[in-house]
């Protein structure tokens, strides 16, 4: 990978005594491995990039930004107001939007021609298809990612988030309320039980709460997930107060500012289109209109 991230690099107008920086200290890069207290030997790293480098991910980003510029001229994929948003990555995370299975698979077509060209490879058994629309259920072709058939999925998770084939872009909360319970009952069952009230709120709060609204700001929430995810805070309050109490719950969400789940959610949007307004993206506006139409 190093070769050719030099060679790309230089191709992009950097500086030639940048690059020859660059090589010289990816060349001197070496590793070793302890095992049960025993050190190997050291050995060389002739690939890949230096992890934990604050310039790693700018470099990767140059790397395979090769792969986004031949998906954008395929004119394949999925195009909003003039703006191509068929390619989504973050790291090596790779989405493919498209609007048929034809434009689909030749996006796949030219995503392999071109890792192949920067020394990479797909991992197919991490790959996979997900369908939403009103035919998202009906049988289609066979979707190949080189040789290998892609597998079709009714549930995806991608940084993070659970998505569910439908008719709609929906996002699963199941698999946020399982953690959420793992958790709770964890810390619970730990130290939460012995420690005063109080604490184990603060607990709650910092640790528990961010994870049963993990990217809520970003997902429209349905009023059954509201539901929900309210009847999971009340458990789990109830737990910590030893009482089952609607008014006592009440009072203390209120006295403790937990607010209930429909405006958390809008709390958190809010501060999600603050913060992303203020992105110098060219399709920045292209995304606030669609989040204020959902």
């Amino acid at each position: 990978m190093s070769a050719k991230l030099f060679e790309i690099l230089l191709r992009k107008g950097a500086s030639k005594r940048f690059v020859q920086l660059l090589q010289d200290w990816y060349q001197k890069c070496c590793v070793y491995v302890r095992w049960d207290g025993v050190y190997s030997d050291p050995f060389p790293v002739t690939s890949g990039l230096r992890q934990g480098s604050i310039l790693s991910p700018l470099l990767f980003s140059v790397y395979i930004d090769i792969l986004v510029a031949e998906l954008s001229k395929s004119q394949s994929g999925c195009y909003v107001h003039g703006i191509f948003l068929g390619c989504i990555l973050y790291a090596d995370d790779i989405v493919l939007l498209s609007l048929s299975i034809r434009s689909l698979q030749h996006m796949l077509d030219i995503s392999i021609a071109a890792i192949h060209n920067l020394d990479l490879r797909f991992n197919v058994s991490k790959s996979a298809c997900c369908r939403f629309g009103p035919r998202y259920r009906i049988l289609c072709d066979v979707l190949l990612l080189g040789s290998e058939r892609l597998k079709y999925v009714s549930n995806i998770c991608y940084l993070g988030v659970n998505l569910e084939a439908g008719k709609n872009f929906n996002r699963s909360i199941s698999e946020s309320k399982l953690k959420f319970y793992k958790v709770f009952n964890m810390m619970y069952n730990k130290c939460a039980c012995t420690l005063p009230e109080n604490v184990s709120l603060e607990l709650l709060r910092s640790k528990c709460i961010p994870i049963l609204y993990y990217a809520c700001g970003a997902f429209p929430m349905s009023k059954s997930d509201n539901r929900s995810l309210d009847r999971i805070l009340y458990r789990a309050l109830a737990k910590i107060f030893k009482t089952y109490d609607s008014d006592i719950i009440s009072a203390v969400k209120l006295n403790f500012g937990i607010k209930d789940s429909a405006n958390y959610a809008i709390a958190r949007h809010k501060k999600f289109h603050d913060k992303f307004s203020i992105k110098n993206f060219s399709f920045k506006q292209v995304i606030l209109s669609i989040a204020e139409d959902c």
